[in-house]
């Protein structure tokens, strides 16, 4: 089985940017390079991992679902993790052959967070290079 593995979260640019470091199995190394990283406009120091992972996840999901992988993180929100699973279902809809292959998120805490909504608000400025297969 193949697997993407999140190692580390580490903040830089105080706290305005989040860097993530993962390993990957030697099958699915070739759709991969590191780094993965988002630069945000206001500090994230206080924003929990379970949260902080979902910009990463929302890049990588798809690929696993199509490609047939598992991604194991530490710690994952609640409200994202059964969002994940809804729009999986979408995804089998358009292509089916997601439904034959093992894609599943590995996490050791399911987190439940409650945040205060604000008015503006960007979601996340990432970068993701990835290799034509």
């Amino acid at each position: 089985m193949s697997d993407f593995i999140v190692s580390s979260i580490k903040l830089r640019d105080s706290g305005k940017g989040v860097l993530y470091s993962y390993e990957v199995s030697d099958s699915i190394k070739k759709f991969f390079k590191e780094p993965f990283f988002i630069d945000y406009d206001v500090s994230v120091e206080d924003v929990p991992d379970s949260i902080l992972i979902i910009p990463l996840l929302a890049n990588v999901l798809p690929i696993s679902w199509l490609v047939g992988f598992n991604i194991t993180v530490d710690s994952l929100d609640e409200q994202f993790y059964q969002a994940a699973l809804e729009i999986k279902k979408v995804f089998i809809e358009e292509f089916p052959e997601i439904s034959n292959k093992q894609s599943n998120i590995i996490f050791s805490q399911l987190e439940r967070n409650h945040a205060e909504i604000k008015k503006d608000a960007m979601l996340f400025r990432a970068c993701l290079q990835l290799d034509k297969a």
